[in-house]
């Protein structure tokens, strides 16, 4: 047999997943008058015409695992690269071993399986260019949004007892916000919970909004939350489902969606047991929240304390703010009852300038009159 026809066939075994004993050991029996020299020179060239899909799948792999930012795991990979049988995920397995072993994959340490890149380069961050004045100017129920900045890649957490109306806020939140010019449209909303038919009749409770005016997106979704963030547009996830004893799994998936987020907000309602003081996954489920606050139901009223709120334009911290409200119009209207401040009513805080600022020519500074909220 010809050096050419050795060499096709040769390529042939190779690509069917033979491995290089076979392939040796038939191009040395087809002609006996090669010398191991050109026996081995026909094996090589066959491997680098066409390579066996073992090696084609494990260089794909460890290109999708360089190009990961954040954590993945073995589900997350076998979805992305579409490996359905037991043999590519074998031959993936192996890959995340061999980056694993060599030093380049770091384990989670509380979940097995998933991983995530080490020594991924730093984002340097221009703190010095960057503008204050660039907030995400959203509505909030109760006015929650005019007592501190909301800046961008910021998560507002809201956890609620079962019955206190989380879908009620979340739906009052997209409909005084899908009118708002100066944040992004759609509204994006992943929800876990109700189905087309029962989102489309509670919407059709609000009788202030035509239906055809609720413009947001909609998605079903109860896993991989950061895979549908809208980076730089406000996003409702109603309600982020945890299976019983993974509860630390939470603050991996709130991080995931923080990191998803660029110029955008996420506003994220989670489940709190009654008589607990904060919702699934306890301060873990705070660790990034600009905003946290829990929603707790009475026989007479509910109501809202908040636990956190950072940057807050307050002369005093509004941690510990309890708004009672009521819930009525088929589930569509909050109204607030009462309030009641940790330690008297504040006022909004102004910021004076320095001693001696030398303002630009035709630039004034007026002093703000501090105003009760």
């Amino acid at each position: 047999m010809e050096r050419i026809e050795l060499t096709k066939m040769a390529q042939i075994l190779r690509s069917g997943g033979a491995d290089l004993n076979t392939v040796h050991r038939y191009v040395r029996n087809a002609n006996g008058q090669l010398t191991e020299d050109e026996v081995v020179d026909i094996v090589r060239e066959a491997c680098l015409e066409n390579p066996p899909q073992d090696q084609t799948l494990t260089s794909k792999v460890k290109e999708y695992i360089k190009n990961t930012t954040t954590w993945f795991t073995y589900t997350d990979m076998y979805r992305d690269l579409m490996l359905s049988t037991a043999q590519d995920r074998s031959i993936a397995r192996m890959a995340v071993k061999q980056m694993k072993d060599a030093g380049k994959l770091e384990p989670n340490r509380k979940i097995e399986g998933k991983y995530r890149v080490k020594g991924q380069a730093l984002e340097k961050v221009d703190w010095q260019s960057a503008d204050t004045g660039k907030v995400f100017d959203m509505w909030l129920p109760f006015d929650l949004h005019k007592y501190c900045d909301i800046y961008p890649k910021s998560i507002i957490m809201f956890a609620g007892e079962k019955d206190s109306a989380k879908s009620t806020f979340a739906h009052n939140i997209i409909k005084n916000n899908i009118r708002n010019v100066k944040i992004p449209q759609p509204i994006r909303l992943l929800n876990s919970e109700a189905g087309p038919e029962e989102i489309k009749a509670r919407l059709m409770n609000h009788t202030d909004v035509m239906i055809q005016e609720w413009t947001h997106e909609m998605y079903s979704c109860n896993r991989n939350y950061a895979d549908y963030i809208i980076p730089d547009g406000l996003n409702i996830v109603d309600y982020m489902e945890v299976r019983d004893g993974e509860y630390a799994m939470i603050s991996d998936q709130i991080r995931d969606i923080h990191d998803a987020l660029e110029g955008g907000v996420a506003v994220i309602f989670i489940q709190k047991d009654a008589f607990k003081e904060l919702g699934m996954g306890a301060d873990k489920s705070r660790e990034k929240a600009r905003i946290y606050c829990t929603l707790n139901r009475g026989d007479v009223f509910n109501w809202l304390i908040v636990k956190t709120m950072k940057l807050h334009k307050l002369t005093q911290s509004p941690v510990g703010l309890k708004i009672f409200y009521k819930v009525s119009d088929g589930g569509s209207t909050l109204t607030e009852t009462h309030r009641v401040w940790p330690h008297g009513e504040p006022v909004m805080r102004v910021v004076l300038p320095p001693k001696n600022l030398i303002l630009p020519e035709g630039v004034t500074f007026i002093e703000t009159k501090r105003t009760r909220v």
